[in-house]
């Protein structure tokens, strides 16, 4: 469970430093701030060819054809892909061998890339801030029993 908070924790912190290019998938207001209550500085039309910046836990800051810079939610972008020939010869190598391209889809870490990660480095202030919201197995049981719920058995698949 710690594993999971830090990994979502560096996804929250995490800043990419080169630029991508994306489209967006939605029509979406450019806040000023990655915040939904932040003033609007641009309107993104569904299909708009945009440069991401970076990128801030669930937002990505942006820069729109016309110069405008701004926050947009995550979810509304695409990455543009920029697979040569090869890549995509190797991908069909993977469905005739496999029966998957070998993408893996992820929510919440979008554009976040193999070397990211690798070079990543947790905040250990923010995950001690985190940590403070843990709750022992006693507090989780006697919540759990003050709102009637009940234990459920979990079946675990056995180590190969």
């Amino acid at each position: 469970m710690r594993a999971v908070f830090i990994f979502f924790t560096l996804a929250a912190l995490y800043g990419n430093a080169s630029a991508e290019q994306a489209t967006a998938i939605r029509s979406s207001s450019v806040l000023t701030k990655p915040a939904l209550t932040a003033p609007a500085v641009a309107k993104l039309a569904e299909g708009s060819l945009i440069e991401v910046i970076s990128h801030q836990g669930g937002w990505s800051k942006i820069k729109t054809a016309n110069g405008k810079t701004g926050y947009v939610r995550l979810l509304n972008l695409r990455p543009i892909q920029n697979a040569n020939k090869s890549d995509k010869l190797s991908q069909l190598g993977n469905v005739i061998r496999t029966g998957s391209t070998g993408a893996v889809a992820t929510t919440g870490v979008k554009g976040i890339t193999k070397e990211d990660l690798a070079n990543a480095a947790p905040n250990v202030h923010e995950v001690a801030k985190m940590e403070r919201y843990a709750s022992s197995a006693d507090e989780a049981i006697t919540v759990a029993k003050s709102v009637k719920l009940t234990a459920q058995p979990v079946v675990y698949m056995e180590a190969k």
